[in-house]
């Protein structure tokens, strides 16, 4: 008390018991205190680092999945990999295909994919409206594209 509030507290007399203290025979009092202690009943515990996960609806009907990546990631890398296609379900576990081999994967890093129907038409389509433009080796030997202005598109 002192280093808190630097004095002393008194007390008043009328806190201690002068008078006698009321003779208990020690077996009375173990009898009592284990009927006591009998009666004590357990507190329910915490349960901590449970988390609930959140899993998605859709995961038990889709085709394709997307693969949290846990690991530290660079700078600018996506927190998924795929879509990977799934081969195999079950209540926790996925087989999914990742990189050509089947792997078995639990329900907490997927995540489903929703992809259009047709998606070859989607690929043709990004092939052909990709510009193929000629490389520029510079003096450095770095290819590099040639500069494209916006007064160029004005016909």
């Amino acid at each position: 008390a002192c280093l808190k509030m630097s004095s002393s507290f008194f007390l008043p007399g009328e806190f201690f018991f002068d008078g006698e203290h009321p003779s208990v025979d020690p077996g009375t009092f173990v009898d009592r205190l284990r009927d006591q202690m009998r009666e004590i009943r357990s507190c329910p515990i915490a349960r901590h680092g449970k988390t609930a996960v959140f899993v998605h609806p859709e995961l038990k009907k889709c085709t394709h999945v997307f693969l949290r990546v846990d690991a530290v990631r660079k700078p600018l890398q996506q927190p998924y990999t795929g879509p990977h296609e799934v081969i195999k379900r079950s209540e926790k576990v996925y087989t999914i295909l990742f990189n050509g081999k089947s792997v078995n994967v639990g329900i907490d890093p997927l995540k489903p994919a929703f992809l259009p129907e047709d998606m070859s038409e989607i690929k043709n389509e990004k092939t052909a409206s990709e510009d193929h433009s000629p490389l520029l080796t510079t003096r450095l030997r770095k290819n590099t594209k040639p500069l494209v202005r916006f007064r160029d598109y004005n016909n």
